[in-house]
């Protein structure tokens, strides 16, 4: 009843001197005077009370006595203050001025305007001081601001833009094209020089690639507050300059590069680099191993490289080959890496394998003439094609193969060993100097010396016709 009162005898007789009242305070207030907000808040809170019991219509009264007057005063006061500011200022100037004018604005709303206000209050002021001059004012500078990355001015353009609606997309695509450009003239060595491309420096070319990337990924986080749709900037941009080609009858390079890169950081030749750091590297070519188009060029590089860490002993350690391999799957799904984990798996059973047939010879009491050492794989894993032509073993290696094959003959039927003799490898021990030396060599190598070797106390000089005969037949 009290506020029925209240309502009818004072404020409705009083609303055309009190809403002028208010708004010249508030209007004091912007210009920098010494408005008396105090009074303006008492007067809104008066206005909202009033009709708090109404609970459907709860704020029309206040909306219609104070806050579409407020806001038609604050449309007329910025369309004013806008087009002063354009007049006198740069564009620099001006978005600055207009960044500390909103803040001003929106704390100054915050003291008076209930929180339903707010957002009409900030949307009237961003649409009279950024949206009315954005085509003809604001844009005009965009290509210098990204070319010279003006910092200050990115951040407040920004900060002016993101709340409208399609806004930042000139912008969006300004940045886009700055890092294609920025990234094609990084690699461009790589796709302009053939030699550079198949034998060059990989550690440069991930340092180019990433050295763009990084800049700009650290730029959206600087300027553009991690902003999602500049993230997909940087991912169109990185896409373009990873798969350009100079060439398009080429073999794509990025691929290649990348592969060779892995292959760099995951021998046991990577000198005076820490595990932690190899990590660090490994995550950085997931990064641009999702912007390769040719994804199946990686893998079959890839693949090959692996087999022969794998069966030369020349990876850094398992757990890392198998790190790498579960990056790779999170990044293309369980297919694209079946064939990778198969052929981990070939040499942990292998190891099993070893052992097993060690313990059978201790069992049986059998001993080898040398020491012998076998991978078993399976051909459709891994990336090697047949020898061609024939290879007949040296009798100081086929008791030793025979005897394995029994083995295993027995431990697994119904499987076939396919010998791979041109991948094999062996050590020597030479007798003939004074000082001993051991030499590692190819089995062919192998056979070669033996023919030199006296078999059975019967000594042996083979000409050329004689070795081709026997290693060849």
């Amino acid at each position: 009843m009290c506020l029925c009162v209240w309502k009818e005898d004072v404020l409705e007789k009083l609303t055309s001197s009190l809403m002028k009242a208010v708004l010249q305070e508030i209007h004091r207030d912007r210009d920098g005077e010494s408005g008396d907000l105090g009074m303006v808040r008492d007067t809104v809170f008066s206005l909202i009370e009033v009709e708090e019991y109404a609970k459907t219509t709860s704020l029309r009264y206040y909306q219609t006595v104070f806050e579409a007057p407020f806001l038609a005063e604050t449309k007329e006061y910025y369309l004013h203050t806008a087009s002063k500011l354009v007049s006198e200022m740069e564009v620099s100037e001006y978005m600055q001025e207009v960044v500390e004018t909103m803040k001003t604005a929106r704390r100054r709303g915050q003291r008076f305007l209930h929180p339903t206000s707010i957002t009409k209050f900030t949307r009237e002021c961003e649409a009279r001081l950024v949206e009315d001059y954005q085509n003809s004012y604001l844009y005009s500078q965009l290509q210098p601001m990204v070319q010279e990355e003006r910092r200050q001015d990115l951040k407040n353009i920004f900060h002016l833009l993101n709340g409208i609606p399609r806004a930042l997309d000139p912008l969006l695509d300004k940045f886009e094209e700055r890092i294609k450009s920025q990234g094609l003239a990084a690699v461009r060595p790589w796709n302009t020089d053939k030699d550079k491309a198949t034998s060059g420096n990989v550690v440069e070319f991930m340092g180019a690639v990433m050295g763009v990337h990084s800049h700009y990924h650290q730029l959206i986080s600087d300027l553009f507050s991690s902003h999602k749709l500049f993230f997909s900037a940087l991912d169109r941009g990185c896409r373009v300059f990873v798969n350009a080609q100079e060439n398009h009858t080429h073999q794509p390079r990025a691929p290649i590069l990348l592969a060779r890169y892995c292959d760099q950081l995951l021998r046991k030749s990577s000198k005076g680099v820490g595990e932690q750091e190899v990590e660090d590297r490994l995550e950085e070519v997931i990064t641009v191993f999702r912007y390769l188009d040719d994804k199946d060029v990686f893998q079959r590089f890839y693949s090959r490289m692996l087999a022969r860490r794998l069966m030369q002993s020349l990876s850094v350690s398992m757990e890392m080959e198998e790190g790498m391999i579960q990056r790779l799957k999170h990044a293309c799904g369980f297919e694209y890496v079946a064939r990778l984990q198969r052929m981990v798996v070939d040499m942990k059973l292998s190891e099993d394998c070893m052992a097993s047939f060690q313990e059978h010879l201790s069992i049986s009491s059998s001993s080898l003439p040398l020491a012998f050492t076998t991978l078993v794989l399976q051909s459709a894993a891994w990336p090697f094609s047949k020898p061609t032509g024939n290879f007949n073993v040296p009798p100081q290696m086929l008791s030793v193969i025979e005897k394995f094959e029994r083995f295993y003959e027995t431990k697994y039927t119904g499987r076939k060993l396919s010998w791979l003799y041109h991948m094999s490898l062996g050590d020597l021990r030479l007798n003939y100097l004074k000082k001993q030396y051991t030499v590692s060599a190819t089995t062919h190598q192998m056979a070669y010396c033996w023919l030199s070797t006296p078999l059975n106390n019967t000594p042996s000089a083979p000409c050329y016709s004689t070795l081709d005969w026997t290693t060849k037949r």
